[in-house]
């Protein structure tokens, strides 16, 4: 784009520059044509005079066109330069965001090895848990089985302090 804007630009100032040659060259011819004139007739140097600064003036205005154009190349160049820096500092961002990316997959990979690590690790927990949780419970199964034996002792020994507690009383009478 840049460079069919110059191509432009710079056809436009040629074509400008060949017509300021052509008038100054016309400009030369008409000097020379009054030259030749103002020893003759009066009255066609006047109008030769008119035609001569009309072409100066048409000389200035073209000179001051190819100035405006030369400017508005400087400033489209400028321009097209501050684009290109744009647009590296764009393609850099646009780097710095593609690494930051990979780093962030990297990351997510690593955190999805820990947790799935870590899944594993709380499986295989929750396997220990559930295995305390059945020595629990037969432990508490032997213990209310056991509480009951106590029981059961308990009132046996009763019945046999009561008992013997009799056989005592009977013993002393006997006696």
């Amino acid at each position: 784009l840049e460079q069919r804007g110059k191509a432009s630009l710079e056809k436009r100032l040629l074509q400008r520059e060949s017509e300021v040659e052509e008038l100054h060259r016309k400009l030369n011819v008409c000097e020379a044509k009054l030259a030749n004139a103002e020893k003759s007739q009066e009255h066609v140097a006047a109008a030769k005079m008119k035609e001569v600064n009309d072409l100066t003036d048409r000389i200035a205005e073209l000179e001051a066109a190819v100035r405006k154009r030369g400017d508005i190349i400087d400033e489209v160049s400028a321009s097209l330069r501050q684009w290109e820096e744009e647009a590296v500092r764009y393609k850099n961002d646009c780097l710095q965001l593609e690494q930051r990316e990979k780093e962030m997959e990297s990351t997510h990979s690593s955190l999805l090895e820990k947790l799935e690590a870590r899944r594993m690790d709380l499986q295989d927990r929750d396997k220990e848990v559930a295995g305390i949780s059945q020595r629990l419970s037969s432990v508490e199964q032997q213990k209310r089985t056991l509480e009951q034996e106590l029981v059961s002792l308990t009132e046996s020994v009763e019945r046999y302090s009561e008992e013997l507690e009799a056989e005592k009383s009977v013993s002393g009478e006997l006696r």
